[in-house]
């Protein structure tokens, strides 16, 4: 059986974790994989002539110039795992993503900022892998998870008549669009009183969780179980996503598996959900998305707060309607996104490009 050395976040609740954890989980199958902290990481306990995947590629060596070369210059068969949040890249993060034998990117938008940000610098990009976030089977059986504050919210929507808009904020409040989801719900709630937001926070409230003072909203500010935090999405009635940017923003297919609809940004990569989700207007304006980001510097888009507003009445207003068709294409996204086939294929990807012999 071929060995990889995973290299990934063990001890941080961030997406590069939790995505890492899949791929590992439905890998192991095939693979002897061994599970390294990347921020951690010394490849030169590891001998040569081995298959490292690093994951995330970027941060760890921005301030880490020694151990990437270390990384690089042992015979490793290295796979680079990162995203492009924004339109471009950095010259360095363009370095260090076109060291790895193979990248591995989330979208064909993510894809698309690394090539097109490469032929700025005139750096030769690396073999690019699409390899798209999943769901797996847990997210299309029914739950009956029975815990105290989900019977707390199901009570409140019970007693009080209320229609949940879920708006996920772990971090990075400008980018994920905290203000715009603020302005949109001012509008909701003056003509549907009901309508309360269904914030999902952590434990470290994000700065701009400030911008919901005025707002009817109740708060989950803790990292959910996995099967709590899929019970989450069926206490929701829509699943709402206003980011500026990012490569996938995962809790999209997430809510479309569970038969929510589901509203974002028409930019991005949101296009590449087409068909699935409902669309809102973006503005004129490109901001910068992560200012003084050694990694992302390009711009973004902007959802139109007003028309995304308008799109939660609309929803609101013919719910039974749009419920008929996301449960349709819930059916849709659990045969499109299904983590097996898509781990399968990303391990084809790698045999076709001589990483793995399995």
């Amino acid at each position: 059986m071929d060995e990889v050395i995973y290299a990934y976040p063990l001890y941080q609740n961030v997406s590069f974790r939790f995505i890492a954890e899949k791929h590992i989980e439905y890998m192991s199958e095939y693979l002897k994989i061994y599970k390294v902290d990347v921020y951690t990481f010394n490849p030169s306990y590891w001998g040569e002539h081995k298959t490292i995947f690093l994951h995330p590629l970027g941060y760890p060596y921005t301030n880490n110039k020694a151990g990437f070369n270390s990384a690089i210059n042992r015979n490793y068969n290295l796979v680079g795992f990162d995203a492009c949040d924004t339109d471009l890249l950095s010259e360095m993060a363009c370095e260090i993503f076109s060291k790895s034998k193979i990248f591995v990117t989330p979208s064909n938008f993510s894809a698309g900022v690394y090539v097109k940000s490469c032929e700025i610098y005139n750096i030769e990009p690396a073999n690019t892998i699409v390899l798209p976030h999943g769901i797996d089977k847990d997210w299309i059986e029914p739950s009956y998870i029975q815990t105290d504050w989900l019977n707390s919210l199901r009570e409140l929507k019970r007693d009080k008549g209320y229609t949940f808009i879920l708006y996920q904020l772990p971090h990075s409040g400008y980018r994920k669009g905290a203000d715009i989801v603020a302005k949109t719900m001012r509008i909701v709630q003056a003509k549907i009183p009901s309508a309360v937001l269904l914030i999902k926070s952590t434990e470290n409230r994000d700065p701009y969780m400030v911008k919901f003072r005025d707002i009817k909203h109740v708060t989950i500010e803790r990292v959910l179980p996995y099967k709590e935090y899929i019970a989450m999405y069926d206490i929701s009635d829509i699943n709402l996503l206003a980011s500026r940017g990012g490569a996938f923003e995962h809790n999209t297919i997430e809510g479309l598996s569970r038969g929510k609809p589901t509203i974002v940004p028409r930019g991005g990569c949101f296009l590449e959900f087409e068909g699935l989700v409902e669309y809102v207007d973006i503005t004129d304006n490109r901001p910068i998305v992560l200012p003084d980001n050694p990694i992302h510097i390009g711009r973004g888009w902007e959802a139109d707060y007003v028309d995304m507003a308008n799109k939660i009445i609309e929803i609101i207003e013919h719910y039974e309607e749009y419920v008929e068709k996301y449960n349709n294409i819930a059916q849709i996204v659990a045969k499109k996104y299904d983590w097996s086939k898509i781990i399968r294929w990303f391990l084809k990807m790698l045999c076709k490009n001589g990483i793995l012999n399995i």
